[in-house]
């Protein structure tokens, strides 16, 4: 049996060791997201209809493509983004955030055979032995 090394074979203790998978929001960042946010508004874009190209990020995107990008395709397999005030945005608006986000980094696919492009991790009280049903709509 070959040993799996490099960096995406890590471990717990590398992680809490080493927290450079964590990317922290700085506030002009925010306010980028916040621009964006409003260009939604403004051209009427939904889920279904945005572009990467709706949702501009002048300076963030470089940062989330040389931070993140790397990382999850060739690092540690992932990156968790914190520090955006999601309380000041709707659910609908926090949703087309994490998609422009997304847009940034590749391109978004539906999630399921509904054709979701984000799904909802939630007891939905769904069947798991059901068919097109994922684990995070039920209870297990």
């Amino acid at each position: 049996m070959k040993l799996i090394t490099g960096r995406s074979a890590w471990m717990r203790a590398d992680v809490e060791a080493d927290t450079s998978w964590l990317f922290e929001l700085k506030p002009r960042w925010i306010d980028e997201i916040d621009a964006a946010v409003v260009n939604l508004r403004r051209i009427g874009a939904t889920l279904d209809n945005m572009t990467r190209d709706d949702f501009p990020l002048p300076t963030l995107a470089p940062e989330l493509a040389r931070r993140m990008w790397g990382e999850v395709c060739t690092g540690r397999g992932f990156n968790v983004m914190r520090g955006l005030p999601i309380a000041k945005y709707s659910d609908t608006e926090a949703a087309m955030i994490v998609w422009g986000l997304g847009q940034h980094l590749g391109q978004g696919v539906s999630q399921n055979a509904a054709g979701d492009k984000l799904g909802h991790v939630f007891n939905q009280g769904k069947d798991y032995e059901a068919l097109n049903v994922r684990g995070y709509q039920t209870s297990h």
